[in-house]
């Protein structure tokens, strides 16, 4: 193709809240990804502190623990959606997108955990 037919295809504008949402988006998902894999090491370092302070060796109590609330915070995760959803007034479901969900959606898409 012509430089002039591919600019005709590809018409990109940049404004304000265009790169806003890219910078805010790439630094939100920046510092979800570098603690996202800290957790699971962390539970031995918790360990060997607890050793270390009180003299008790308790790496079950802690990694059992550590599992209850890992599993816990992901089982709120649907009560979350539920909340959010009659938030934005949804009291059935709609043959197509319903007005009050495009927030939702975009909050689901920006991904809010952080």
């Amino acid at each position: 193709m012509a430089r002039n037919q591919i600019g005709n295809l590809i018409n990109i504008t940049l404004n304000p809240y265009t790169v806003a949402f890219i910078v805010l988006y790439g630094l939100g998902y920046g510092a979800y990804y570098s603690t996202a894999d800290m957790a699971i090491p962390m539970v031995a370092d918790v360990s060997d502190y607890e050793m270390f302070r009180s003299g008790n060796y308790a790496p079950g109590i802690i990694g059992t623990l550590f599992s209850f609330v890992d599993k816990l915070v992901s089982s709120l995760a649907a009560t979350v959606v539920g909340v959010a959803l009659t938030f934005v007034g949804l009291t059935t479901l709609p043959g197509s997108l319903h007005p009050g969900c495009r927030s939702c959606i975009v909050c689901a898409f920006l991904d809010c955990r952080f």
